[in-house]
Formats: C-alpha cells, structure tokens, sequence
C-alpha cells in the first residue's frame, strides 16, 4: 500500500503560516514597547483633557502644551515631524534639560487624535520623557 504524497503536503501550508504569524507576534510583542511604558515618559496627567486635547473651565478651555528633547539630527526632527505637525523645534534647554546635541521640541494636545500622536512620540526611543510646557 503506497501512500498519497499529496496527504501531508496539504497539511504543511497552514502549520508554516501558523508558525510565521507566531514568530511576527512574539517580534512585535517584544519590540514594541507596551502603551503603559510609553505612558510612563509623559509627566502630567491626560485625565482632564477633551477629546479635543483641550482642558479646564468650559468658557476658557485651551491645549496641554508639553516639551520634550530629541537628537537635534535632520532624522530625528522628520521623525517627529511626521508624528506631531504641532512641534516647534528651538536651541532652548527648556524645562525638560536638553542636553548638547539635542533639540526642543515643544507641541501641544489640540489637535486630531492627540493621544495616538503623543503615544507615538513617547514610542520613540530617543525621547527619554514629556513634560508639561510652560511658556515663559
């Protein structure tokens, strides 16, 4: 009795996928940072804040503005110009401490899905934390 090649051959397709879907999952589970760790670098509270990024009376609601420093690089400015179109970038040390060789930047929450931009910019590996800005 000879056995059908066909037979087992069927079965390898779905168990190769299954096992590349696994691999791709435990890579993006390990290198991707958890929203919490993220959530960790921003220092000050999102809780009041609309979905409009906008925060305190009704007649005087107005944005979190909030600073952080990156590498003052052309890379790291596109990066995060491209998650955040609110960042101004300065020289400035600002509250947060940039050091030599690292730029400003300082945005703000009203803008649209503003918690999704400011998780993508505390995803960064370069940004160490976010803090409130307070203009002077």
């Amino acid at each position: 009795m000879t056995q059908d090649p066909g037979k087992g051959a069927g079965l390898i397709r779905p168990v190769l996928i299954a096992v590349v879907a696994a691999v791709l999952l435990m890579l993006l589970i390990t290198r991707w940072p958890r929203p919490e760790q993220a959530f960790a670098k921003i220092g000050f509270s999102l809780s009041g804040l609309d979905e409009e990024g906008l925060h305190g009376p009704v007649d005087g609601r107005r944005a979190r503005d909030y600073e952080f420093c990156i590498p003052d690089t052309p890379a790291a400015r596109a990066d995060v110009l491209a998650i955040d179109s609110t960042v101004q970038l300065s020289q400035a040390p600002g509250r947060v401490a940039c050091r030599d060789g690292e730029a400003l930047a300082i945005g703000h929450t009203h803008q649209p899905n503003w918690r999704d931009v400011l998780l993508d910019v505390a995803r960064l590996d370069y940004v160490r934390r976010i803090e409130p800005h307070h203009a002077e």
